[in-house]
């Protein structure tokens, strides 16, 4: 069952000073975020579990990092950082 789906677009941003997109939900089943094809940069993708960090990677074009959580879990994404001019799309499922 899919409860959110959310589209971003990224600017360019290579400070390690603060999160270009975040969110922060409870009790899911799981996420998947995916950078564009179009993207010509690297992005910077990270998941904390009950603030433990779980999964943290750099995505390119059309890369997806997916991420199924304990149950009762407050989970945390983070796109920190993006080193291109293009504006690709981030695709964000949360079920």
């Amino acid at each position: 069952m899919r409860i959110l789906e959310l589209y971003a677009r990224l600017a360019k941003d290579t400070s390690t000073e603060r999160s270009l997109f975040t969110g922060k939900f409870d009790s899911l089943k799981s996420i998947s975020m995916k950078l564009s094809q179009s993207a010509t940069g690297t992005a910077h993708f990270v998941i904390f579990q009950n603030n433990v960090e779980k999964i943290s990677k750099d995505l390119t074009a059309g890369q997806i990092m997916s991420y199924v959580p304990l149950s009762n879990s407050i989970i945390e994404y983070q796109i920190n950082n993006y080193n291109e001019t293009d504006l690709p799309q981030v695709h964000i499922i949360i079920s």
